[in-house]
């Protein structure tokens, strides 16, 4: 079959993914030609991570990764996306459980008839196939908060775009406060790591609250800059928020789903460790 759609000549990867950034949200956007991009972007990402033995699983996949960023980035009640790319990336994996379940249940369903013994599926595999999807969204989470930085950039105001000095000191200030708000001070993390190891009962979040810091922090900057600082403080929050919606949305999975995984590993062509002991 192969893909329905080709990469353009004399345009890179990396030409589509800024093509469709820059110009998805204007009015007059080629809303075909930007689908037909997503189409080869997320076929260039399944066939680099080799996802499937047979070809024809490409279009299939491309085409249900193409469609769910179409969406996301069509939904009027989400905030645009920076970057396809970055997306695409984050939520990859999980689409391709999502495809695997629903265009293949049929399939997957009969390699479970064929091969399929329960006895392998223990309670101690499934936490250990949990807990690597977790470890997969811990990566993606702590990719999210190395953006921070960028992204308190493009709050700053643009009526201070000319103002190098004080456009610095905000970014500093929002930059100073976050941290504040997202880091335990070194005493209170100490304790923190020493009750997890001694305490199973003890509440993290809890503690986070109680002691994480939300002092707004003005570096070299006159109090009536603080409803701007805290502005940016919040834009930055919000993005932040709704792309962790984003990926928490399209991470949960069903105890099937689980089992679908656990199916690819075992009788497909996947090499990723497990533990079933």
């Amino acid at each position: 079959m192969g893909a329905k759609f080709y990469k353009p000549k004399g345009m890179t990867y990396t030409q589509l993914c800024i093509w469709i950034d820059e110009n998805f949200y204007k009015p007059d956007c080629d809303k075909e030609l930007a689908f037909k991009y997503m189409y080869i972007i997320a076929y260039m990402l399944a066939s680099k991570a080799k996802y499937f033995n047979n070809i024809d699983d490409y279009d299939g996949y491309a085409s249900y990764l193409a469609y769910s960023t179409y969406q996301r980035m069509s939904n009027p009640n989400k905030i645009p996306l920076r970057s396809v790319l970055n997306y695409m990336k984050k939520i990859m994996r999980f689409r391709k459980i999502a495809y695997l379940k629903t265009t293949f249940s049929e399939v997957i369903d009969s390699d479970y008839n064929k091969n399929w013994n329960g006895d392998l599926y223990t309670e101690k595999t499934k936490q250990s196939l949990e807990s690597r999807e977790h470890d997969h969204l811990k990566n993606i989470t702590l990719d999210l908060l190395e953006s921070i930085p960028k992204s308190v950039k493009r709050s700053i105001p643009k009526v201070y775009s000319n103002n190098k000095v004080l456009s610095h000191n905000l970014y500093i200030s929002a930059l100073l406060t976050l941290l504040n708000s997202f880091v335990l001070p070194n005493k209170n993390e100490a304790y923190l790591e020493s009750k997890q190891g001694s305490s199973p009962t003890f509440n993290n979040a809890n503690y986070y609250n109680k002691y994480l810091g939300d002092d707004l922090i003005l570096w070299h900057l006159p109090q009536s800059m603080s409803n701007t600082v805290i502005l940016m403080i919040n834009k930055v929050k919000q993005e932040l928020f709704d792309d962790l919606q984003d990926i928490i949305s399209d991470s949960k999975m069903s105890e099937e789903e689980y089992k679908n995984i656990f199916n690819d590993i075992i009788f497909g062509d996947n090499d990723e460790p497990f533990e079933n002991n």
